[in-house]
Parts: structure tokens; sequence; C-alpha cells
């Protein structure tokens, strides 16, 4: 088991510190994954677009665009959002 010395520091305590850095982590990693998935479908989805030609699978694929550009913009400004939710203290 592991103790943890909550000691002071300018930035908070050390397990804020560490909690920090592991939230810092993941939200990198997720993004890291997650962009390059996002563009590869975002070009898949344009490829549906051109070749597509049944008005009810268009406007499925449509929607699908927008739902991808909607999550990359979250998954891009989390890290941002977390490092202003750490001003706040």
């Amino acid at each position: 088991m592991m103790l943890f010395v909550l000691t002071k520091r300018k930035g908070g305590t050390f397990v804020d510190q560490q909690i920090s850095g592991a939230i810092k982590t993941v939200i990198a990693t997720v993004r890291n994954i997650a962009n390059p998935i996002a563009v590869l479908s975002l070009v898949l989805m344009g490829v549906y677009l051109l070749l597509g030609s049944d008005q009810q699978t268009l406007s499925k694929v449509k929607r699908w665009a927008i739902s991808v550009i909607i999550g990359i913009v979250l998954i891009n400004m989390a890290e941002p959002i977390v490092n202003w939710l750490q001003t706040i203290k």
C-alpha cells in the first residue's frame, strides 16, 4: 500500500498534482488515439457523400459527420478546460 505525504506546495498537495498529471496523461492519450480515427472517419464519410445516391443515406452521413466534428472539438478542448479549472482553486 502506497502512502502519500500531503505536503503543501505551490500547485496544491502532492496528491492533487499526481491526479492532475494522471488526468492530463489520459486526455493526451485519448486525443492521440481519437483524432486520427476521427479524421479517417471524416474521409470515409466524404467518400460516402460522393458515392451515395440514396437521400436517406446522405442525411445519415451528414449527421454522423457533424457528430464527429463536435467530438473532435470536445476532445481537443478538454485539456484547456482542465487547465482553466485548475486555475480556479
